[in-house]
């Protein structure tokens, strides 16, 4: 009975130190270090009520926005790579964007004010990057 106990306590023992070994072989452990990613989200509020039966309208009026202001400035944005939810932002229509890639704050920011400026649809936006100060664009 204290033989099975004391193997028990060894093999935790062991897992212990083996992980601490194996961590040398993970990218923590051997010293390099990955880029930060920038979290990056971007609301784009318009100028339509926010209703739940015309949210699916709503979307495709704000995307379509977007994708011509792209076409129009010839700039390509990985959709891919961006999370669209649709929000109520104080009683308006809008979409949130998650954007989690190697965008830098000042490129999205350049491109959320042309498009905005290019519609009529999109009332303004909130742009909230990692480390800076929210801003009402």
């Amino acid at each position: 009975m204290i033989t099975s106990y004391i193997l028990l306590f060894a093999s935790v023992v062991c897992l212990g130190f083996c992980a601490l070994d194996d961590q040398l072989l993970t990218e923590e452990g051997s010293g390099f270090e990955p880029p930060p990613i920038v979290n990056i989200t971007v609301e784009l509020v318009s100028n339509r009520s926010f209703d739940p039966e015309k949210n699916a309208s709503n979307l495709k009026i704000v995307k379509d926005a977007v994708d011509d202001y792209s076409k129009k400035e010839n700039i390509r944005y990985p959709s891919d790579n961006i999370k669209q939810s649709i929000i109520d932002h104080g009683g308006k229509f809008a979409v949130l964007f998650e954007i989690r890639d190697d965008a830098r704050c000042d490129e999205v920011r350049r491109f959320v004010k042309g498009a905005k400026k290019h519609s009529n649809e999109l009332s303004y936006a909130v742009l909230k990057c990692d480390g800076e100060k929210t801003q009402i664009l």
